[in-house]
This record gives structure tokens, C-alpha cells and sequence, in this order.
């Protein structure tokens, strides 16, 4: 079919039954819309699908093409992300399978492939930790980065200690920002304004982006994003719900010093406040919460006699130099990062009862990074056939609250919660009042590593690349001590002060992989191994710190990656299998021992397969039309896991080792926590030049299953994730002339209801619900 609009049917048709004929004409007739012959035409329409953009990523620290790399990994460009509706770091899960966020209290914790930690706190390690930068990001409430002016995301995926240093055992995420120019003034303005329709709530945030050439050799940017989004929850008590708000900014300065060396310096800075993962519905209440009255239904209401928020303070600067030198290239970065949380607040009973509160007047992590590292060029001895990198990093940080309260209401004590610890002398005469113990620790660290990794190119078209890291690392409790606060005077009364040994370990991360390179892709084989590195409690109330071991994982895996069909289908899958040694795990529970217990849970077995693609399904037919998709299966048990902690579902007694109540119970066999079965997800999107130099218009549709998974290794069903569907859409218009993208979009558009987080506690369940289905106007200006 052809359709031929002539001008007077362009004057006299109604808009919309002109853009209709429009849209009809451009897919039936590609080439007239663009009234180029049909190859020129394909051209333009592939380069202007922003889904099919090659990325060129640096996971082995130097560029290279992510189809000639032996790793699995996805990689996305700004223009990627935002064809594909993705702003910030947790919106990765919905492109990445197999890559789930869980939220627990307001830390955001990665699990990649089955990999993760329940370990929170300032004294976790994550085990999928985020760079920014090749910055290593502390671990601490609103943590987490939104992806504003930058120029790529790459998800690295199974161990990559060699290179990434420490805790990075079950992957990487890198996002890294856009670098200076000095050669032009250009910048970026966006406005999103979006509004949740179930439980009436709005939101706007606004981002700035600016390249600024200041001399020749001499350039910087700017970035910088606002945002305010209303709580999606409602306390009936009238208790606040913290708004989501972050302030932040981002400075980046560029010296090219000479044709071989340059400098940049970075800083940023963001203050927020967020309620997420503390306002939490507590729907069945255990027996040492008898007197609480349960959340009827799951609706976004909580009946929480407390406010539920936290806020939070980070800066960072950094320091970059590159220089190339004439048989190798030196890389040295510094950087020193802090994030504060000052104020924050829970009521950890999830009821209407004044039971059990959790206050933070200071929360704290600091962290100074040093890296150096040699890198092979175009001028090293051998260059035809050995590519290498080695180099060194030092790390010092230190991080724990100052203090943290636990305030019980009379109601607690009275109900006979389980704290055999003596109070002091006068202060049992206080107990028909609000009563708090406080409790101190600062988690010392220092670690000290080499690495080194090179790849020889071999005859037959085969890579061979060996890399190994060694790590050694000190650490030690400072400041660790529980006290009781005077209801009636607010002073702190010393119950107990613990001595702490300072543990010192070592560890070897090697990494072998095998690549074979044929016409159209390559297929390769790996082996590695990864550590996270082990821990202190510092949270404790009944019980001294204890010393945690490090985890150790060990990953094997096939894959393959290729493109067929004249470059218009890309494959790339793998199939793995990793084994987890004294996995690295945490129960909150005060009749455990403490407040949140850190302990090695295990060992587990992760079994699974992965399968992603790239599409133009008809290049010259459609070559706007576009299509990215990928799935993730995952079998992952716990194998050897005889003492397990947790809560028993009739009367919510803790049991295992420190417990008040049950012996230890067996998980083995039981589900990894985080690892649902199948992760899938796609998008389509179909780029449509309008005639008449009218603009371009964009249809992107996007959807994401998870077959459902359990936050406890329990696997108990009060804490277990549904099963979820999620369908998102937008309809974008762009005058490039002007720059200008105009995008309406709608997310959860069927209103699923599943977790954003969930966690088990001695008072009973606490559910927290996803955000509803929203809708909202993205505008976007580039100049």
C-alpha cells in the first residue's frame, strides 16, 4: 500500500488525521518519508534508533568494543537509557535481567546473578558495588546514584575482583559521566513531571547539564538535578512520610597539560531525604507484639506513631591524571568521599502501638581511595600479541552511627520484650515511661592490593587472558559500647563498653578466561573467583561484636556473543554455575543479640543461564523499528546451611544461635534470597521520521516479569516477593532543529502490586509496597 498526502490534504486534514496518515506513510513507505533512496534511508532510520547504538566500554580498563570482550556484560549510552525510560541506577533492573534492587531501611543493595547480601548498615560490603567514575560508592542510606549527564552504564556480571577491587564478587556497576570538551559550548536542560493516580501523589525534578570551554586545553562541566517527589504512603496518624528529595551537583575540570598528559578534578555533592524502606505496613503482628492492631489490607496507608524518613549528605572529590608515556600508559586516581545521615527515624513495630522506635542522630562513612596502574599501548613491547594492565589500591574508611537509639514504649516492656541485660541502679523505676538504649560503633578499615591481568593473542584466533589480585586488610571496632538513656534527663548511662580485636586477612583473587573468535562473534569460557571481604557487627546490644569470615564465591561459566544477519541481530548468552562459601547474611533482631546481626549463613550453589538480544526485525521494510530483550534463569540454593536464624511463623519466637527462644534450624535447600527463577524483559521501539521536516516521532513499550522471590533465607511466605508483571510505554517527539524531545510516558501501567522491600523483625512482618502505576511529561531541550 501506498499513501501520498499532497499539500492540499496536508492544509485542510485535522492534525490528528494528518499525523495518522503520516505515521501510515512512514512505515509503509519508509523511503518517501525520508526521500532518500532505500539504503540511505535505512541508514538514517538505524542511526536515529537509539536502542541499536553500539557502545564502546573500558571493563578491562581499557576501550574496546563490548563484542570483542570475554565477559558478559550490558552496556547502555545516555541515549539508550532514556530511549528505554531508564533515569537512575535501580531502573537498570528493568533492561538487565537477572540484576534485582532490594531496599532494606533505605539502603539499596544490588544482587546480580543470585549475588547479593542482605548485609546492610554502614559495616556491610556490598557484593555488587556501584562506581561512579571508577569511584567506589559507600555503602549507606540513599546511596545510590541517579543517572544525570553521563556518557555510558556498564553492568559487569559475575566476579570482578581482579580489576575492580574489593567485594565485587558478584559484579559491577559503572556509570560513568560525561568528560569535558574544549572545543565547543553546548548543554542540556530536562524537566519530568509525573503524577501516581492510585494514591494521588506528584512529583517534579528538573536536571542542568553545561560544557563549557574555558581556553584552549582547558575545559568543564556542570551538572546538576532537583527533585521532589510526594510520599506515596499516607500515615493515619498523621505521623510524617518523608518526601523523596535530592539537591545535587556536579563539577568536572579538564586540563590537557600536553599532548600526553591530562588532569581532571571532580566534585559533587547532593542532599536528599527519603522514606524509603521505613514506612512499612505491618499486616501480621507476632506474639511479643499481642497488644498491636494489624494493618487490615495492603493500600499505602500505615498507622505508624512516628514519623518514617531518613536524611542524607554526601560530597566527593577526586582527582584523575592520564599520561602516556612511550611503552606504557600511567592512570592515577584519588578521591575522598563522606556521607552523613543526619537525622533519621522508624517505627519498627509497623502499628499504631508505641512500641518500637529506631532514631539516628548521626550515621556516618568516610573514605579516602588511591589507585595507580600501568596500562600496555600501541607502543609496548609486544603490542602485536600482549595486551596488559597492573597497577595498585588503597583504601581507608571508617563508618557507624554515633550512636543509634532504640526507643521502647512502656507498652514494649510491659509485653516482657526479651532484653536480659541489667539496667543500671534507679533506672527500673523509669520503666512505666518511654525508655531507650543507645548503641555505638565505627567500623575501621584499611586495605592494601595488587593486580594484574593480561591477555596474549594467539594463533587460530584465540585470547588467552590471566589476571589475579591480592588483597590484604585490616579491621577493627572502634568506639563500641551500649548505654541507657535517663527517660527523664536525656543522659546516657554506660551499661557496657566492648573491646574489639583488630583482624587482619588476605586473600587471592585469581581470573582465567579462554576466547575464540569466529567471523560473525566469538565464544569464550572463564573461571574466577571472588571474596567479600569479612566484617564486625557494630550494632549490639546483649552480645560483644562478633567477627563475620569473608565470603568466598567461585564462577564458572560459557558464553558467547555474536552478530548475524548483516549486523541486524545481535546474541550474546552464557551458562554458569558459581559456588558460595560462608555466605555473608544478617537477621534483624533485638532478642538475637542486636539490632541487625551479621553472620555466615552458608554455603549455596547458583546454577543458571542467560540469553539477551539486539534486533532490526525488518531493516528495509521498518529500519525504524527496533528491539531489545533478554531473560535470566537462575537455580540457587542453599546446600549446607544447619543454623538458621529467624522467626517462627505461629508465634514470631526468635530461634537460632544468640536467639531468646528456639534452637537453629536447617535452610538447606531452601531458596537464596533475591534470586528469583526468571528475570525477562523487552523493549520495542519504533523511530518515525514526519514529512515535510515536521520532526521525528518515537514509540517505545517496555515490559518486565520476575517470577518472584523470598527477602529471608527462611523462605518464609510473610516476607516472600510475588510473582510480577510490569508494562511501560511512551510516545516521544523530537524537532531537532530546536533540540527539543518532548516524551509522555506511563509506568506500572496495569497497577501491579508487588514489595519494594520487606523485612522480618521481633515484632512481627514489615511490607512495604512498590510505587503504582504513573504517568507523567518529560521535556528536554539540547543547545
Amino acid at each position: 500500500m501506498k499513501l501520498v498526502l499532497d499539500n492540499y490534504q496536508r492544509r485542510v486534514l485535522p492534525f490528528s488525521t494528518g499525523l495518522a496518515l503520516a505515521i501510515l506513510s512512514a512505515i509503509s513507505n519508509p523511503v518517501m518519508a525520508n526521500e532518500n533512496s532505500g539504503n540511505d534511508a535505512a541508514k538514517t532510520m538505524s542511526q536515529n534508533n537509539r536502542l541499536l547504538e553500539e557502545v564502546v566500554v573500558t571493563a578491562r580498563k581499557r576501550e574496546e568494543n563490548i563484542q570483542d570482550i570475554p565477559i558478559a556484560i550490558a552496556a547502555f549510552s545516555a541515549e539508550k537509557l532514556d530511549a528505554a525510560g531508564v533515569e537512575s541506577a535501580q531502573g537498570l533492573t528493568k533492561i538487565t535481567p537477572g540484576l534485582v534492587f532490594a531496599n532494606t531501611f533505605g539502603y539499596y543493595i544490588a544482587f546480580l546473578r543470585g549475588i547479593g547480601s542482605e548485609a546492610f548498615l554502614p559495616s556491610a560490603d556490598p557484593s555488587v558495588p556501584i562506581y561512579v567514575d571508577d569511584i567506589n560508592q559507600v555503602a549507606a542510606q540513599g546511596s545510590i546514584d541517579s543517572l544525570v549527564a553521563i556518557e555510558r552504564v556498564e553492568v559487569l556480571k559475575g566476579p570482578q575482583g581482579t580489576l575492580f577491587g574489593r567485594n565485587a564478587l558478584g559484579g559491577a556497576i559503572r556509570i560513568i559521566t560525561a568528560d569535558p570538551d574544549d572545543e565547543s559550548f553546548f548543554g542540556e536542560i530536562k524537566i519530568d513531571s509525573g503524577h501516581f493516580d492510585v494514591v494521588d501523589a506528584s512529583g517534579l525534578s528538573s536536571s542542568l547539564f553545561l560544557n563549557i570551554p574555558i581556553v584552549e586545553g582547558l575545559a568543564a562541566t556542570f551538572s546538576g538535578t532537583l527533585r521532589n517527589q510526594e510520599p506515596i504512603y499516607t500515615n493515619d496518624l498523621g505521623g510524617k512520610v518523608y518526601d523523596e528529595e535530592l539537591n545535587a551537583g556536579r563539577i568536572k575540570l579538564k586540563w590537557w597539560a600536553s599532548e600526553n598528559i591530562d588532569i581532571t578534578l571532580s566534585a559533587a555533592q547532593e542532599k536528599g531525604q527519603s522514606s524509603g524502606g521505613l514506612t512499612s505496613e505491618g499486616s501480621n503482628p507476632y506474639l511479643l507484639c499481642a497488644t498491636c492492631s494489624p494493618d487490615p489490607e495492603f493500600d499505602y496507608h500505615v498507622a505508624h506513631n512516628t514519623d518514617s524518613g531518613f536524611e542524607s549528605e554526601r560530597t566527593l572529590v577526586s582527582a584523575r591524571l592520564n599520561w602516556s608515556l612511550p611503552y606504557f600508559d600511567f592512570i592515577a586516581l584519588a578521591s575522598d568521599q563522606e556521607l552523613i545521615v543526619p537525622y533519621g527515624i522508624g517505627d519498627l513495630d509497623y502499628t499504631s502501638t508505641p512500641l518500637f522506635v529506631a532514631e539516628v542522630p548521626r550515621q556516618f562513612v568516610e573514605q579516602k581511595t588511591f589507585e595507580a596502574r600501568i596500562e600496555s599501548n600501541e607502543q609496548s613491547p609486544w603490542s602485536d600479541y600482549l595486551v596488559w594492565v597492573a597497577g595498585m589500591y588503597y583504601l581507608e574508611s571508617a563508618g557507624g552511627y554515633d550512636p543509634l537509639y532504640l526507643r521502647f514504649g512502656s507498652n514494649a516492656l510491659e509485653n516482657g520484650l526479651p532484653i536480659p541485660i541489667e539496667l543500671p541502679s534507679g533506672l527500673g523505676d523509669l520503666l512505666d515511661v518511654d525508655a531507650a538504649l543507645a548503641s555505638n560503633g565505627v567500623l575501621e578499615t584499611e586495605s592494601l592490593s595488587g593486580f594484574a591481568e593480561g591477555t596474549a593473542l594467539l594463533p587460530y584466533s584465540f585470547d588467552f587472558s590471566l589476571g589475579v589480585r591480592y588483597d590484604t586488610e585490616t579491621r577493627n571496632v572502634a568506639n563500641s559500647s551500649l548505654s541507657a538513656i535517663n527517660p527523664l534527663t536525656g543522659d546516657a548511662i554506660s551499661v557496657i563498653n566492648f573491646n574489639v580485636p583488630e583482624a587482619t586477612t588476605e586473600r587471592v583473587s585469581p581470573r582465567a578466561s579462554l576466547k575464540w573468535s569466529f567471523t560473525q562473534g566469538q565464544i569464550y569460557a572463564s573461571y574466577s573467583v571472588g571474596y567479600l571481604s569479612p566484617t564486625y557487627n557494630t550494632v549490639n546490644f546483649l552480645v560483644a561484636p562478633s567477627f563475620v569470615d569473608q565470603e568466598e564465591d567461585t564462577a564458572y561459566e560459557l558464553g558467547f556473543k555474536g552478530s548475524w544477519l548483516d549486523n541486524t541481530l545481535s546474541l550474546e548468552g552464557a551458562i554458569f554455575y558459581t559456588e558460595r562459601e560462608n555466605i555473608i547474611t544478617a537477621i534483624t533482631s533485638l532478642a538475637s543479640g542486636g539490632a541487625v546481626n551479621f553472620y555466615n549463613g552458608g554455603d549455596g550453589v547458583i546454577k543458571g543461564a542467560e540469553l539477551s538480544l539486539q534486533a532490526q526485525p525488518m531493516p528495509n521494510l521498518n529500519p525504524g523499528l527496533a528491539v531489545i530483550a533478554g531473560a535470566t534463569y537462575l537455580d540457587a540454593k542453599y546446600h549446607n546451611y544447619p543454623e538458621g536464624r529467624g522467626f517462627d511463623e505461629g508465634t514470631g519466637l526468635p530461634f537460632g544461635p544468640d536467639a531468646v527462644g528456639l534452637p537453629a534450624r536447617d535452610f538447606s535447600g531452601n531458596d537464596i534470597v533475591n534470586t528469583p527463577d526468571w528475570t525477562a524483559s523487552a523493549t520495542i521501539l519504533q523511530y518515525l521520521p514526519l514529512p515535510n521536516d515536521w520532526g521525528n516521532l518515537e514509540f517505545a513499550a517496555d515490559t518486565y516479569y520476575n517470577t518472584g522471590s523470598y527477602f529471608s533465607a527462611q523462605n518464609t511466605s510473610l516476607v516472600e516477593q510475588p510473582k510480577y508483571h510490569l508494562i511501560g510505554a511512551r510516545i516521544g517527539y523530537f524537532y531537532e532543529p530546536y533540540g527539543l524531545q518532548i516524551t509522555l510516558y506511563g509506568e506500572n501501567l496495569t497497577d501491579e502490586r508487588y514489595y519494594s522491600s520487606a523485612v522480618n523483625l521481633d515484632f512481627g512482618p514489615g511490607r512495604t509496597l512498590a510505587a503504582p502505576r504513573k504517568y507523567g511529561l518529560r521535556a528536554k531541550w539540547t543547545f
